[in-house]
C-alpha cells in the first residue's frame, strides 16, 4: 500500500487552532494461493482415519482506494475550557480487477461523512475532565474480503459481501497527574451498525457447502453494542526515572445476528498491559527500556472457548538526531515462547520473535 497526508494548519483566531487537509491511501493485493487441506476422519468399522484432501487455487487482484477531506477546529471557550469539532469526508472505491470466474461482486463506491465533537475541562487542580463523542467509518479491508487464511488448524473465509461498518461513539473520562502519579479512566459506549467479525461456519449460512463446521467467516452483525472502562496507573518512583506502570480495559460487546442477540463474540472481558519503564542517558542521549507483561482473559464465540493468555515482552530503544526525533528501538517479544489464539478470526501468536523499529527525520 501506498499514499500520502496533506495538511494546513491555521490560526484565524487567537482562541481558534483550525487544521484541514486531505488523506490518499492506496491498497493493492494480488494473490496466487496454493492451499491443501487434508482431513482424517476416524470411522468405527475402520482400524485407521480415513483421509481426504482438496486442494485450490484461487487468483484474486484487487484494489481498495480511499480519499478523505477533512478539517478540525479547537476553540479555546474559556482558560479552562476547550472544545474540539471535527469533520470528515470519505470516497472510497473497491476495485475488483480479476479473480476466478463467480468468485466476487462487481465493484463498490462508497461516499461518507462523519463528525466528531469533544469536551476537555481543566478547572481542578491537577486534573481534567473530558466527554467526546464521534463517529466511525470502517472499510472491510482487502484480506477480509478476497483471501482465506488457514493456520494452526484453523479456517477463515474472506466474504465479497462484506459492507462498510457505521458506528457512533461516546466517552467520559478523567485524568489525575500530579508530580510522580498519574491516573486515567474512562467510560465508554457505541453503537455500531453492519459491524464487521466473525462467525462459526456451523452458525452462519454465509460460507460455502465445502466449509467444515468449524471454519469460521468474516460477516457483517446487524447490530453491535460495546461498553466498558479504560484504566491507566503510573508512578514514577522518587529520584528515579524508573515508573511501574499499569493499565486495562474492561469491556463487554454485544451482537444482533438476524434478530438473535449473542455477547459470545470473540472478544475478552479484560485485557491490559503491566510492566516497567526506565529512562536515562546514554552518551547524551535519551534510552528507555520496557519489561511489560500483555494478557488477557479468555474469550467465548461461536466456534467455541480460547483460553486466557500472557505474554512477557522487553523492548528498548534510544532517540538521537535534532531535538532527538529519529529513534531505533528493539523489541523481544514472547520471551516464554507461549502458543495461543488471540481470536478466531487471527491467526495463531507468533512464538519467541524480535522486532525491530527505525524512525528518521530528516528536517
Amino acid at each position: 500500500n501506498y499514499g500520502g497526508n496533506l495538511q494546513l494548519d491555521f490560526r484565524l483566531h487567537p482562541n481558534h487552532k483550525t487544521i484541514v487537509g486531505l488523506h490518499y491511501l492506496a491498497d493493492e493485493l494480488e494473490a496466487h494461493k496454493l492451499s491443501s487441506t487434508t482431513t482424517a476422519i476416524q470411522r468405527p468399522s475402520m482400524p485407521f482415519p480415513v483421509t481426504s484432501s482438496t486442494v485450490s487455487t484461487p487468483y484474486i487482484k484487487a484494489a481498495i482506494n480511499t480519499t478523505s477531506l477533512f478539517a478540525q477546529d479547537e476553540w479555546r471557550l474559556s482558560d479552562d475550557l476547550k472544545l474540539t469539532a471535527g469533520l470528515r469526508y470519505f470516497y472510497v472505491k473497491n476495485d475488483l480487477k480479476k479473480s476466478d470466474p463467480g468468485l466476487m461482486n462487481d465493484d463498490e463506491t462508497y461516499r461518507k461523512f462523519i463528525k466528531s465533537f469533544g469536551l476537555v475541562y481543566t478547572g481542578f487542580t491537577n486534573t481534567s475532565l473530558r466527554a467526546s463523542y464521534s463517529e466511525g467509518f470502517t472499510i472491510p479491508n482487502l484480506a477480509k474480503l478476497y483471501t482465506t487464511t488457514t493456520a494452526g488448524g484453523q479456517t477463515v473465509h474472506n466474504n465479497p459481501n462484506l459492507k462498510p461498518e457505521t458506528s457512533k461513539n461516546y466517552e467520559l473520562g478523567a485524568r489525575y497527574s500530579n508530580n510522580n502519579l498519574v491516573l486515567d479512566s474512562a467510560i465508554f459506549y457505541s453503537t455500531a451498525k453492519n459491524y464487521i467479525t466473525s462467525l462459526s461456519c456451523g452458525a452462519s449460512t454465509a460460507c460455502a457447502s465445502t466449509a467444515l463446521a468449524t471454519d469460521n467467516i468474516y460477516v457483517n452483525a446487524d447490530s453491535a453494542k460495546t461498553y466498558g472502562l479504560e484504566f491507566l496507573a503510573e508512578y514514577t518512583l522518587p529520584d528515579t526515572f524508573i515508573t511501574p506502570y499499569m493499565s486495562g480495559t474492561w469491556m463487554t460487546r454485544e451482537e444482533t445476528h438476524s434478530g438473535i442477540k449473542t455477547k459470545d463474540t470473540d472478544t475478552p472481558k479484560l485485557f491490559g498491559r503491566i510492566g516497567v519503564r526506565n529512562e536515562f542517558l546514554l552518551f547524551d542521549k535519551p534510552v528507555w527500556s520496557d519489561l511489560y507483561l500483555r494478557a488477557a482473559s479468555k474469550n467465548r464465540s461461536s466456534s467455541g472457548t480460547l483460553p486466557g493468555w500472557g505474554t512477557l515482552n522487553l523492548s528498548a530503544g534510544i532517540n538521537f538526531g535534532k531535538d532527538d526525533s529519529s529513534s531505533v528501538s528493539i523489541s523481544l517479544l514472547n520471551i516464554t515462547n507461549k502458543k495461543y489464539m488471540a481470536s478466531y478470526s487471527e491467526l495463531p501468536a507468533s512464538g519467541t520473535n524480535i522486532e525491530i523499529a527505525t524512525r528518521f527525520r530528516f528536517w
